[in-house]
């Protein structure tokens, strides 16, 4: 501040102002006044400006008689507060407050009886759980009946002493006082008593307030509860599908379930005072008081409790986790289960049939031993946490299952043992009683020779029995299975049996000369005299009565006996010789006996077909030649037939064969003659003819061969064969026809419905009736050129007639259905309609005679039956309909040809494609698909979209794959690669199709003229690698490079100046490998830009 200024003074108030020179600042408040240096109170006024600042001490003002206001409101109120629960808080009274405090006391004694009570030594089962809390139950329900009636006596005497105490002899102030206490008890129990939802608050807040330390200790019990001794017992069953617990969890969560119901009960049933008859006289509700709501419910307190909730459901969680790990613990058990189960499923009648070696029962024993050790080293019982599971039964059913099978396969193994030690033993006894025989016949010396060979190939084997065998015995002993001492004894005289055998086989083996030789002779004598038995009995069986037609056949057939016992005899005897002869080399040859036994044989078969022979003829001739069986019959005479022939060539000259032969070849000559008549087609005018024939009427079903043989019908043969095979012919004739007309009988048209119309119908496939047709028309006229078809001529030529004409039909009919369907597509257009009124008139005709007939044909669908009558109308309707699809045809082609020489790029559509675009002209987005095939590398024309404005308007158009709607405005054409060209102006798709389309074709060219002219002259301004990515179309690029390459190779070739020097220059311009390199660059920059936008 200057010296020479004035000092500057600044009033506040009357009594409060501030004066400021260069000296100082002189601050006068009241009678005090205090003077600071300048410096010190700019210090001062600086640090009071931002204190001000602050909003605190800038609303100081206003904010210090809010508080002061603030405060005694609010002292004021408590101290209302105070008053008014003085007067009306019911346990302020000096005689309610002592009853109060001893119900407070009788609440708290009560709270230390739980509902639930557990020993932490003690494990229960689920039943004696269950019964134990049930007793507990019990006492606690006695020792809240007994709280009740207490609380129930203290609150009467306390409302009783409460009305007592008012002077009865003030009975104004008396009546005020009891209707002020009776207020006062109605207000504190009915209106200001919490409802359930504040006192569920209160709860939450004062676990809030214990703090995480209380259910830290709550989880702390509950974990030492899991952990410490199991509270449950269940068992662990085994059965051979499954191992399960009983009791089950489902049991354990139910009888939790019950529990607790219970316990919710127990705690219902103390019932509130409120509802007490003997309180009335205190509390005196009225009806207003007794309908209002909002006090608490014990029963919705329990059901809302969360903690009461919270502790349930982990209780149940709990119970669930112990049985998950005991499912753990139970899944380690599935081993014994299996092998549990493969044991008890043992078939031991399986076993006992079958023959097993020395592996099975190794592996058997082996196997079933390890189960049984496993199996003892299961405990009896484990501990899980909550849960112990008690494994007794299952322990002893494992135990005792490897058990059952050792006993069975024990069994097996000692039967086994012992049967092959007797079966070696017999052997080996039954080999030294045949070495110890002295043989003396041929017989003997060859069952001697032959048993001394095989026992020699034999002892091996015994040998390695007898291993088997001691390897047996080895398992019996390393098992301890227990076996008879007799079978141990057998088995130690074994092996001592065997070295003996082979003693006494090497002693034999020395002596085989001598026997052989011995052999050798016997055999010889033995064949000497068989052949001089052989020449006996040959000479008996040259007896002359064997072969005499006049012998007596008994005494034929006895001697025949006895010759074919004998030769039996020898037979054997020789066949027994001829045994040796391979064994032992010897040569045994019995020619002799060979020929008499087919002499002796082919003179039995004489006699005994002779005899069968007889019998069957008489039998055939008493016989009906209705119920003859011929092939039988054929079959007898072939075999007799054979044998006469056997006999003939074996026998020697006897009057006895040709007499059988000729018997034979009588009736093989007869055969044909009966096969002939009893043809199944012969009808009763062939036999008419053959009765005719023979000058008698004949009784077909009274004919046997006798009478035949009577009417000398067998002499008619060739007659017989010539009208049983007109029969036949005539029979397969009729079986032909009857075949196709029962074909046509049953084939009918398929009629399917077409498109989405129920009432216009077409034919299904007809490949089958063409196919059943062509197959008719053959047979049937195959028929008719037979030489069998007199009978049936009519039928058949009226069969071929109908089958002709409705092969004639048919075709008619699949032309006209092929011909409509492709025109009814198009006429069915209102564009076509409107284009080729004629051909449409036309059309609809034949429209409606085909639904007509169609119609018909689905009541009527039999293909050949149904249309029998009207099949000549059908073939004119059909011509006549098809001579008017064919002039539609001409017709349409003529449209379509016009269109093209509008068009001419229609040409390089199909007549379909044409036909799609020309229905649909009022639709410009129709010829979109099209475009590619009328112009090359040009796939579609972009249409300018309709404004919101106009969408209503008639001149737009919807595409049906986007449904944009679009205006008749063609804006582009576009390449297949998406290149993107503008049109001139003013271009729209109205008016016939062809004709916009030309003026399509003719903006391209006009469009491309302009533009090639424009990149012409950007071309000659702008650098090459700048030109080429300006934006120009592509094909208009390639085009104007091309010329320009052109123009400047003219110029290099002509004039006066240096060519080469030109070209070389050239070449640096336009083929410089480095520019080229830019190009593609710039084009790869501009195509990257182009796929963002």
């Amino acid at each position: 501040m200057d010296p020479s200024s004035e000092p500057i003074m600044h009033v506040y108030s009357k009594d409060e102002y501030l004066l400021i020179s260069h000296k100082g600042v002189l601050s006068v408040c009241g009678n005090k006044s205090d003077l600071t240096s300048l410096e010190r109170w700019e210090e001062e006024y600086n640090s009071y400006c931002k204190l001000i600042q602050i909003p605190f001490f800038a609303n100081f003002k206003l904010l210090k008689p809010f508080y002061i206001w603030r405060h005694k409101v609010t002292k004021k109120k408590i101290h209302l507060a105070q008053e008014h629960l003085r007067n009306n808080l019911f346990f302020t009274d000096p005689s309610l407050g002592p009853a109060l405090l001893d119900i407070k006391k009788l609440c708290i004694e009560i709270d230390t009886t739980g509902l639930f009570r557990l020993d932490k030594k003690r494990t229960y089962t689920l039943k004696e759980f269950q019964d134990f809390h049930f007793e507990q139950l019990q006492e606690v329900h006695n020792d809240l009946d007994n709280f009740h009636g207490l609380v129930k006596e203290l609150a009467i005497s306390a409302c009783r002493n409460a009305f007592l105490q008012l002077k009865p002899c003030e009975e104004e102030n008396y009546e005020r006082r009891r209707d002020s206490l009776t207020k006062r008890l109605q207000g504190s129990k009915l209106k200001k008593t919490p409802d359930s939802s504040q006192m569920q608050n209160w709860d939450i807040q004062a676990n809030g307030a214990t703090g995480p330390a209380a259910n830290e200790d709550k989880n702390n019990t509950a974990v030492e509860a899991v952990q410490g001794q199991p509270i449950f017992i269940t068992e662990l069953k085994l059965s051979e599908d499954m191992l399960h617990y009983a009791p089950s969890e489902e049991k354990f969560q139910r009888a939790i379930e019950e529990l607790t119901e219970q316990f919710k009960e127990t705690v219902l049933s103390v019932h509130a005072l409120m509802s007490d008859q003997d309180l009335d006289e205190f509390i005196n509700l009225t009806e207003e008081n007794k309908d209002e709501k909002g006090q608490p419910c014990l029963e919705a307190l329990l059901y809302s409790d969360s903690h009461l909730q919270q502790a349930m459901s982990e209780i149940k969680t709990a119970i669930h986790f112990a049985f998950d790990t005991a499912s753990v613990y139970a899944h380690t058990f599935e081993h014994f289960r299996t092998f549990y189960k493969e044991n008890k499923n043992l078939d031991v009648q399986a076993l006992q049939q079958k023959e097993h070696g020395f592996l099975f029962f190794e592996k058997a024993l082996a196997l079933y031993h390890n189960q049984h050790n496993e199996a003892l080293t299961i405990p009896q019982k484990r501990s899980l946490g909550l849960l112990l599971v008690e494994q007794t039964e299952l322990k002893q059913k494992l135990v005792q299952s490897p058990l059952n099978c050792l006993e069975v396969i024990n069994g097996l193994l000692t039967r086994l043992a012992k049967h092959k030690v007797d079966a070696v033993l017999k052997e080996t006894n039954d080999a030294e009683i045949n070495l110890r025989v002295s043989p003396s016949t041929t017989a003997e010396l060859a069952n001697y020779l032959i048993f001394l060979e095989q026992i020699q190939e034999r002892i091996h084997r015994l040998t390695e029995e007898e291993e088997a065998i001691s390897q047996l015995f080895n398992l019996i002993g390393n098992y301890s299975v227990p076996t008879p001492p007799e079978d141990a004894s057998l088995f130690a005289s074994l092996k001592p049996a065997i070295s003996l055998l082979e003693v006494n086989i090497l002693d034999a083996s020395l002596a085989v000369k001598d026997i052989t030789k011995k052999f050798n002779s016997s055999l010889k004598k033995d064949m000497n005299d068989l052949k001089q038995k052989i020449m006996e009995l040959d000479h008996k069986s040259q007896d002359k009565q064997i072969l005499d037609i006049n012998a007596d056949p008994a005494k034929v057939r006895l001697l025949l006996g006895e010759i074919q016992i004998s030769v039996d005899e020898l037979c054997a005897q020789a066949a027994t010789y001829m045994s040796y002869q391979k064994r032992f080399n010897v040569e045994v040859k019995f020619e002799s006996l060979k020929m008499l036994t087919t002499k002796v044989q082919l003179k039995q078969l004489l006699w005994d077909s002779l005899e069968e022979w007889d019998t069957l003829q008489e039998k055939w001739r008493k016989s009906l030649l209705s119920k003859l069986d011929l092939e039988m019959l054929a079959a007898q005479v072939t075999k007799y037939s054979k044998y006469a022939n056997q006999m003939e060539k074996g026998l020697p000259c006897n009057n006895l064969v040709p007499s059988f032969k000729k018997k034979v070849e009588l009736m093989k000559c007869r055969l044909p003659v009966i096969t002939d008549l009893r043809n199944p087609c012969i009808k009763p005018e062939h036999w008419e003819t053959l009765g005719y024939m023979v000058g008698q009427n004949l009784e077909v079903e009274k004919l046997t061969i006798a009478e035949l043989e009577e009417l000398d019908l067998f002499s008619y043969g060739p007659e017989i064969q010539e009208i049983s095979g007109q029969a036949s012919g005539e029979a397969s004739v009729e079986t032909l026809i009857k075949k196709v007309e029962d074909i046509w009988k049953t084939t009918e048209f398929t009629v399917l419905s077409h498109g989405d119309s129920k009432e216009v119908f077409i034919l299904g496939g007809t490949d089958e009736i063409q196919m059943a047709l062509d197959d008719s028309i053959i047979n049937v006229g195959t028929v008719a050129s037979s030489r069998y078809v007199t009978r049936i001529k009519s039928r058949v030529d009226e069969l071929l007639r109908q089958l002709h004409l409705f092969n004639q039909t048919l075709d008619e009919w699949l032309t006209c259905q092929r011909n409509w369907l492709y025109l009814e597509s198009i006429f069915f257009d209102p564009d076509i309609k409107r284009q080729l009124p004629a051909e449409s008139k036309m059309f609809l005709k034949v429209d409606k005679s085909w639904k007509m007939i169609m119609s018909r044909v689905k009541i009527m669908r039999n293909a050949l039956r149904e249309q029998r009558l009207s099949l000549v109308n059908l073939l004119e309707t059909f011509k006549s309909n098809n001579a008017l699809l064919d002039e539609i045809h001409k017709c349409l082609e003529a449209y379509l040809d016009s269109k093209r020489v509008i068009f001419p790029r229609f040409y390089f559509l199909s007549n379909d494609e044409l036909l799609k675009i020309l229905a649909q002209t009022r639709n410009p987005q129709a010829v979109q698909p099209h475009l590619r095939k009328c112009f090359d590398s040009i796939t579609r024309l972009e249409f300018a979209l309709l404004p919101e404005k106009s969408r209503d308007a008639t001149e737009g158009d919807v595409d049906p794959q986007q449904d944009t709607i679009y205006s008749k405005d063609i804006l582009k054409m576009v390449s297949p690669e998406g290149e993107k060209v503008s049109l001139t102006k003013g271009l729209k798709a109205q008016g016939n199709v062809e004709d916009w389309l030309c003026k399509v074709e003719e903006a391209m060219f006009v469009s491309l003229q302009h533009l090639s002219k424009a990149a012409i002259a950007d071309y000659q301004v702008k650098s090459r690698e700048e030109w080429v990515v300006a934006g120009h179309p592509s094909q208009v690029v390639l085009t104007i490079s091309q010329m320009m390459w052109c123009r400047d190779m003219d110029a290099c070739l002509e004039g006066d100046h240096d060519h080469c020097v030109a070209l070389q220059q050239f070449e640096q311009t336009n083929v410089n490998v480095s520019q080229r390199s830019h190009i593609r660059t710039c084009a790869r920059d501009q195509i990257y830009i182009l796929s963002f936008e």
